[in-house]
């Protein structure tokens, strides 16, 4: 029982990546990203750091994780991707992500853009 309870307050524990991404702290995410932390790591809502630099419009960050392999198309558990939070005006991070490989015809992505 113990180990049950202890897995479940694991899984409500976010990323540090994610942390530092939500509070727009780029030495922290580049010091993170030089330990070879898991650049797609997500909180316990899913959402990954690159989702949070689409939030913030925060693209020079957001090349840095790019060139680290982060997942363009990575949603979370609401079908957000980062793609659908920077498509309303952020012409330059839709620029960087759909290089990077976002795909445009997701679900929500499609709504937004046509918004």
């Amino acid at each position: 029982m113990l180990a049950s309870g202890l897995s479940r307050a694991a899984e409500t524990i976010d990323s540090p990546l994610v942390e530092a991404a939500r509070n727009q702290d780029q030495k922290a995410v580049r010091a993170l990203l030089a330990q070879k932390v898991d650049v797609n790591a997500r909180s316990s809502d899913g959402s990954t750091a690159l989702l949070w630099l689409a939030h913030w419009n925060d693209l020079d960050t957001a090349n840095v994780l790019l060139a680290a392999g982060a997942d363009s198309n990575a949603a979370n558990d609401f079908r957000t991707t980062p793609l659908s939070k920077a498509a309303p005006c952020q012409p330059g991070f839709v620029h960087a992500l759909l290089k990077a490989g976002a795909n445009p015809n997701t679900a929500i992505a499609t709504a937004k853009l046509r918004s």
